[in-house]
């Protein structure tokens, strides 16, 4: 017979975390859920979830897939994560909970790795060909924030690495 779940038919925060601790076990220091049940999907001892494309790990549970990192979060607090969950090293499959922290959205983009598109492959830096300088730059909620020209590309990346952990504080990432 199916459980039956919350009006919404999907199950309650509370419905989550009560199956998620019947069916494993969280490691917060490997950051792996294990399973201490033999169910479909796996068996008791082995490591559950799977590897999306862009190494986030899912874990099947209730017939629906959710993030490892979040349900790590549930684990060790008995909540489920508000608004979003930063892996603080950048790593998606490291779900570690030293490296878990929650966050607004904003905050996790502060702590992305940078794509490197640009002349310098710095982010921050832009160089100004006509001019001959760098200058150092930070966005934060929507606002821009120049830091000044500089004849070296030194002394931009130092003011902007001192300037953007004013701005972002624990969430600044070069």
């Amino acid at each position: 017979m199916p459980k039956a779940f919350s009006v919404s038919g999907r199950p309650s925060n509370e419905e989550i975390i009560a199956e998620l601790k019947r069916l494993m076990r969280y490691e917060p220091e490997t950051g792996n859920f294990i399973r201490i049940m033999d169910r479909n999907q796996g068996k008791t001892g082995q490591i559950a979830g799977c590897s999306r494309r862009d190494g986030r790990v899912e874990i099947g549970l209730l017939g629906y897939r959710f993030l490892a990192h979040r349900l790590a979060v549930a684990w060790m607090t008995g909540a489920m994560p508000g608004e979003e969950v930063d892996h603080i090293n950048c790593d998606h499959s490291d779900n570690r909970w030293t490296n878990l922290r929650a966050c607004s959205h904003a905050e996790n983009m502060r702590n992305r790795r940078f794509p490197g598109r640009t002349e310098t492959g710095i982010k921050g830096i832009r160089y100004h060909k006509a001019k001959n300088n760098y200058e150092a730059v930070v966005i934060k909620n929507r606002t821009t924030y120049k830091f000044g020209r500089f004849s070296t590309i030194e002394e931009a990346i130092h003011v902007l690495d001192i300037k953007r952990k004013e701005l972002h504080g624990d969430f600044a990432r070069a």
